[in-house]
This record gives structure tokens, C-alpha cells and sequence, in this order.
């Protein structure tokens, strides 16, 4: 190669470099977004927070929507048949009728009907049936944690037969009695079993007079050992009555099939219910499953 040509190779290399550089010299680096960035604020307050607390029926709604559903309850007591032996053959027990009490509850397209038994009490010295017994009003309440039926019933008739029999008081007798201002006072624990509404416990007050037709020796009885000895008895019967699987069975279904009376849309599943200090009832409150 001439020194011309190398010289001519030199100077071109140079050159190359120069340019590469100025360029290098001229690129800045990207700068970054020093605009302050807006953030809106949102004041907290309580109709923006989300918690949920459980679905609340207040008490006003529930009370007038339960009430609706009780006024179709059909309540008879009847263990009685004038026709001795005609059930039953043991002479204590001669004027037994089983099987002749009816619950029924529920709006006509809804409505749930059961048949009972209720055995007739023993108090010595007599056998005591109960006589055709029907409800005529009721309503609904609550107080606490409980919910009150409160039921009156009709004064038709004589109510109470006490057979004085198999004692040597009175060797035998029909005696008949009167229950003035009967009622009974239902309380029951609301609760949730199998996604259903019903009630964990039952307990019933029943209170009134016990008058006899005329004067005998064992209403006189039965008035002394106290009316409410009379009453305590009848409490006990209803109470095992309400707390028995099948009546049980019977209001939970009635009330569930009813509960499209209530104007506001329940929870699926319901998993528990409570009754708030003021009343409402609060289902699938947060810690109450």
C-alpha cells in the first residue's frame, strides 16, 4: 500500500470516530414525569362502608307480617268421648278419644295441617279430659330474645270433664268445670335448622279460672289445689306439646311456606337468626354461625 493510501485510510477512520463521538455527546437521557399525579379523595362515612352486618327485618315489618300468618291458626284440644269404652278400654281412661286435636296454619294455598294426640291427665282422685277447647284470637309480640303467641280461646260449654273415679272418695262421678279467660302464652327461641326458620325451645304459660257447674268435690278439688296448680299442670302439657318433633315440623313448615309475606328478600342459605335489642330480627349476622 502507498503511503498516499494509508494516509487516505487514516484520515477516514479519524473522521468516523469524530462523528461517533459528537453523537454520544448530543443523546440526553429520557427524563421522568415530575408531574404531581391527582388523587381524589373519598371521605369516609357510614353510608360508604360495605361491612356487612346481616340481613335486618325491622320489628315493624316482621310483627305485621307474622301476625298475618297466625290469624290462620286453627287450634282444637279435644281428648274427649261421651261413649266410655268406645277408644279405650282401661276404666281409669274409659272416656279417652285419641287422636282428635288439630293444628292448622298457613295462608289456603300454603296451608299446613296436623293431627294430634294429647292423653288425658291423672290427678288423683280423678281422670281430667279436656272438652272441645278452640282458639279465638291471637297475636304475635316479642319480648327479649323471644318470640310470644299470645292465644285466647273460646268459652263455650263446659271445657273440663274430671271422671272422680277408682277412688273410694268418690267411687265414681262426672264432674264438669268451666275455664274462664283462658289463655296461653307461647314463648318461643327463634333459630335456624336445616336453612329453615324455627325455634330451639318452647315454653308455654297457660293462666285462667277453673269454675265447676255446680258444686262437687273434685273441682272443688282441683280449685283448691289451685287454679294455677290447675294451670301449671296445663302449662307442662302444652310446652311438651309445642316441643314435641312432629308440632314442631308442623310450625316450621307452615312458616316457611308463608314467608313470602315478609317485604324484605332473606339471605340463601339462612344459616342463623337473632332478635336485636330493638326488636328486628337480624339474619346471618357475622358470628352468629
Amino acid at each position: 500500500m502507498s503511503s498516499v493510501a494509508a494516509i487516505r485510510n487514516a484520515c477516514m477512520l479519524m473522521v468516523l470516530v469524530l462523528c461517533s463521538i459528537s453523537c454520544f455527546a448530543h443523546t440526553q437521557p429520557a427524563l421522568s414525569d415530575t408531574t404531581p399525579r391527582i388523587i381524589p379523595v373519598t371521605t369516609v362515612k357510614v353510608d360508604n362502608m360495605k361491612v356487612y352486618t346481616g340481613t335486618r327485618v325491622t320489628k315493624r315489618q316482621w310483627l305485621g307480617s307474622f301476625n298475618l300468618i297466625l290469624a290462620t291458626l286453627r287450634l282444637k284440644i279435644n281428648n274427649y268421648t261421651p261413649t266410655a269404652g268406645e277408644f279405650n278400654r282401661d276404666n281409669t281412661f274409659k272416656f279417652t278419644k285419641p287422636n282428635d286435636c288439630t293444628l292448622q296454619i298457613g295462608l289456603p294455598a300454603n296451608r299446613v295441617t296436623h293431627t294430634f294426640d294429647l292423653a288425658p291427665a291423672r290427678n288423683n282422685p280423678a281422670t281430667i279430659y279436656f272438652i272441645d277447647i278452640r282458639n279465638r284470637t291471637q297475636s304475635v309480640d316479642v319480648v327479649g330474645s323471644e318470640i310470644k303467641i299470645t292465644i285466647n280461646y273460646e268459652q263455650n260449654g263446659h271445657e273440663v270433664l274430671a271422671n272422680c273415679i277408682d277412688n273410694i272418695i268418690c267411687g265414681g262421678g262426672m264432674w264438669w268445670a268451666d275455664l274462664e279467660q283462658l289463655k296461653t302464652e307461647i314463648y318461643l327461641t327463634p333459630a335456624i335448622e336445616a336453612g329453615k326458620i324455627t325455634y330451639s325451645k318452647a315454653r308455654v304459660v297457660v293462666s285462667g279460672q277453673i269454675r265447676s257447674a255446680g258444686f262437687n268435690v273434685v273441682v272443688g278439688y282441683l280449685e283448691n289445689f289451685g287454679n294455677q296448680g290447675v294451670f301449671n299442670m296445663a302449662s307442662k302439657v302444652f310446652t311438651d306439646i309445642l316441643n314435641r318433633p312432629d308440632i314442631k315440623r308442623t310450625f316450621t313448615e307452615a312458616l316457611n311456606s308463608n314467608l313470602g309475606r315478609l317485604p324484605v328478600a332473606l339471605p340463601n342459605p339462612l344459616r342463623s337468626i337473632t332478635i336485636d335489642s330493638n326488636g328486628d330480627l337480624v339474619f346471618n349476622k357475622p358470628g352468629t354461625y
